[in-house]
């Protein structure tokens, strides 16, 4: 995911493929290895939601325009 310099958000297709199949093949073997410290470092890496992406997604809800983006959960939920 890119954001331009005017604030639009878009998937570089090139790159996508690589990144989803990296990252689900990485999250499969954690799970399959049970190793929750590094569960929690590929979470404290891929779990962040930048003050920009705020900014933006505030920008949204206050135009009540709908985003597929939504933090509902943080690692200490799911680390429970």
């Amino acid at each position: 995911m890119k954001r331009s310099s005017d604030g639009i958000y878009f998937v570089v297709p090139d790159k996508m493929k690589f990144a989803s199949d990296s990252l689900s093949r990485l999250i499969i073997q954690i799970q399959g290895d049970g190793d929750y410290k590094k569960a929690g470092k590929i979470m404290d890496k891929y779990m962040v939601m930048t003050d920009v992406l705020k900014k933006d997604l505030k920008k949204l809800d206050k135009e009540n325009i709908p985003v597929d983006i939504a933090w509902v959960q943080s690692s200490d939920v799911l680390m429970k």
